[in-house]
């Protein structure tokens, strides 16, 4: 699941403070008299919103994430390729 990793984490927390229609859902699901599973349900629902914008944008949730962490495009792209030296770092632990 891509919300293990922090930085996805933390970009679904931008995600949702950028998007004032996912608060008003996600504070609407707060309201329902659902019992204990409210909280999870409103994590479950940002997600999927995450992930929908995702697909929605032609990318996978790591990049995704990136776009939302950079503070301009050279970091991002310095961020990807910290992204890509972590792939190759964990294929080749795999493939030992």
């Amino acid at each position: 699941m891509p919300f293990n990793d922090q930085r996805v984490a933390k970009a679904l927390e931008i995600f949702i403070h950028r998007n004032e229609k996912l608060q008003r859902e996600l504070a609407s699901l707060s309201q329902h008299p659902g019992g204990l599973y409210v909280e999870e349900r409103r994590q479950q629902h940002a997600q999927t919103a995450y992930l929908n914008a995702v697909e929605d944008h032609g990318t996978n949730p790591y990049d995704f994430a990136l776009r939302f962490l950079a503070r301009s495009p050279a970091e991002l792209e310095a961020m990807r390729e910290e992204r890509r030296h972590e792939l190759r770092l964990q294929t080749q632990m795999l493939n030992a």
